[in-house]
């Protein structure tokens, strides 16, 4: 029985770990605050999304110029004085409408310092660098991807609309949708759906293998 097909889809799961596999917030948990508050809406969900990515590509790179010689606090540190700088120019830049930004709230400059940031500027800075930023990348898009998600549902069910424009489906809005704890529920099924087709997807490769093998014993007898 050929493993093959098995191989080369964990291998592709390692390859783009942070989308699927140790995504930051379907399977790591990390950053549960910034998806639970600002996931409302798809319009915050991708700006909470695009600071938090912007901080971690920004720390990164101010901990890859420190190197491994300077400790793993001082990178921190440095990283996320460098995250606070990228985050204020973007807030600063006249285009995020000052709404979205009140919404947010303290979670904003708390951008600077999320744990996809600190992750990154500690241990993965003695890692080759195109392979550490592949996963920083990965990591970035993987919590985009859940964000998206995870505030397209909420936003529809709690006001009927999609980026502010209205969706109707005859059905009465959930108000409770809005609120947090209906976020940590959410995301609790998708943590448990993505694992379950993980173990599914993994039984059918099995399943594909063995009837493959049961077919070429056939064959040679």
């Amino acid at each position: 029985m050929t493993l093959k097909p098995i191989r080369a889809y964990r291998r592709r799961l390692e390859y783009t770990s942070g989308i699927l596999k140790n995504n930051p917030l379907l399977v790591l948990g990390v950053g549960l605050p910034f998806a639970v508050i600002a996931s409302t809406t798809l319009q915050r969900g991708i700006l909470m999304s695009a600071l938090v990515s912007a901080a971690a590509l920004v720390g990164f790179l101010i901990a890859r110029l420190l190197g491994p010689r300077a400790s793993d606090l001082w990178r921190v540190i440095a990283a996320s004085f460098a995250a606070v700088c990228a985050i204020t120019a973007i807030v600063r830049s006249g285009r995020i409408s000052a709404v979205l930004l009140d919404g947010l709230g303290v979670y904003v400059p708390l951008a600077a310092a999320n744990v996809i940031l600190i992750s990154v500027a500690a241990p993965i800075v003695r890692r080759p660098f195109f392979a550490a930023l592949r996963e920083v990348v990965f990591s970035c898009v993987g919590f985009t991807f859940a964000m998206g998600v995870l505030s397209v549902i909420r936003e529809v069910l709690s006001l009927h609309t999609v980026w502010g424009r209205p969706v109707s489906f005859g059905a009465v809005p959930i108000g409770g949708a809005a609120l947090p704890c209906f976020g940590f529920i959410l995301l609790g099924f998708f943590a448990a759906f993505g694992r379950t087709l993980g173990r599914v997807r993994l039984r059918m490769l099995l399943r594909q293998a063995m009837d493959a093998a049961q077919e070429e014993r056939e064959e040679g007898v």
